[in-house]
């Protein structure tokens, strides 16, 4: 139980590590300097922090498939559905479908609202998912439940809700013909980068969630195991020793009839001291 803990809190302080590097790479490099360079660029594709968040949801997607295995079977189909649903997740960061659904629908508006017209559908998408995972959240325990709501809730605060600020923005710049400026300016890209930064956090919420979860039922599988293999040894025992051991009064008339069994023998082998003692 002590071991699980202590990785936890190690993953935890590694992954706020990791985050926190990553936001003030962004902001000294990207917002500070207003370098071109996009290694390091929150806002941007195909690179570190890219790769980083896939990566986590990837993780949750491994995570909430071995919880499958591991927890109870009534939970067996609903950590599937949520594994398929984190694999996706971990699919657009890479592949951007969420801005090729974006391609794939026409507003009719050149305004901000065409270039991030993904939010709507991705909107109700998001809430088709919820409700399917709805039952399977109800029976889970409460304190896993509370992690992976707000996992979740921070992810799509960032993804949807800051996008729609972003959104915003790129709108009063296009209308004004100043969408270059705006798309280079410290404020855009501190806005970007807070909506990042509230991905990776959710992100890194649901990962601990996931390996806290899993190594908590592997090790309480492990405590049962030991505890059974102990009573069918105690059994074991008793039952060896019941077997083994004969009876009290099986061994009281033993005696007695070995007693008997001496006298008589005692009495055959002097009979004239049998004579005199009847004389």
């Amino acid at each position: 139980m002590r071991t699980y803990r202590a990785d936890l809190r190690r993953l935890r302080l590694g992954l706020a590590g990791l985050v926190g590097t990553l936001v003030t790479l962004h902001l000294v490099i990207v917002v500070a300097l207003r370098s071109t360079r996009d290694l390091f660029d929150l806002n941007s594709e195909a690179n570190v922090p890219t790769w980083v968040s896939a990566a986590m949801l990837a993780t949750v997607a491994v995570g909430f498939f071995l919880l499958s295995d591991v927890d109870a079977p009534v939970r067996r189909r609903g950590w599937q559905g949520a594994a398929v649903v984190a694999g996706l997740m971990s699919l657009d960061e890479v592949a951007r479908l969420h801005e090729r659904l974006a391609d794939l629908i026409d507003t009719g508006r050149t305004d901000g609202m065409q270039v991030f017209a993904w939010v709507v559908p991705g909107s109700v998408i998001v809430l088709a998912i919820a409700a399917g995972l709805v039952r399977h959240v109800r029976t889970l325990p409460r304190p896993l439940a509370l992690r992976l709501l707000v996992g979740v809730g921070l992810f799509f605060l960032g993804a949807l809700g800051m996008e729609l600020v972003g959104a915003a923005e790129t709108d009063v710049a296009l209308r004004t013909e100043t969408f270059d400026v705006v798309e280079s300016s410290r404020l855009y890209l501190a806005t970007t980068g807070v909506e990042e930064c509230l991905e990776l956090m959710g992100e890194s919420v649901l990962v601990l969630a996931v390996v806290g979860e899993y190594q908590r039922l592997v090790a309480r599988s492990a405590a049962r195991g030991s505890a059974a293999a102990g009573s069918a040894l105690a059994v074991d025992a008793v039952a060896g020793a019941s077997a083994g051991a004969p009876s009290l009064a099986a061994t009281v008339e033993a005696a007695s009839v070995s007693d008997d069994l001496g006298a008589g023998a005692g009495a055959a082998s002097h009979p004239d001291a049998a004579r005199s003692a009847e004389r």
